[in-house]
């Protein structure tokens, strides 16, 4: 349940915002070139949220696993050049405070 939960939410969010911004659901030329690859990370984040799920307990695996953006912007940061601005940089700020508190709770 928890995979097919992240998956419609995942898909959904992802469509919407793509057909907001470019009133188009058309993939970009220069986007394919890493949809393979995000393909592959994306049902390995699945797996393993599945995994930790089964070990460890809902209320602090959650949590966590939503934590995943802030690796992906640090990536599109360092690998793919894109600018830090500081509404990038309050949002890490925010997941780490939350981190930080759901680890001292």
């Amino acid at each position: 349940t928890m995979l097919v939960a992240q998956a419609l939410v995942f898909t959904a969010l992802v469509s919407g915002l793509g057909y907001a911004t470019n009133r188009s659901l058309r993939v970009p030329a220069d986007v394919i070139p890493y949809s393979a690859a995000a393909a592959v990370v994306l049902v390995l984040a699945f797996l393993f949220l599945l995994h930790a799920l089964r070990h460890g307990q809902a209320s602090v695996v959650v949590p966590i696993a939503q934590m995943g953006f802030g690796i992906a912007a640090v990536l599109g940061v360092v690998l793919l050049r894109e600018v830090l601005t500081p509404r990038k940089i309050a949002g890490l700020c925010a997941a780490a405070g939350a981190l930080l508190v759901l680890a001292l709770g």
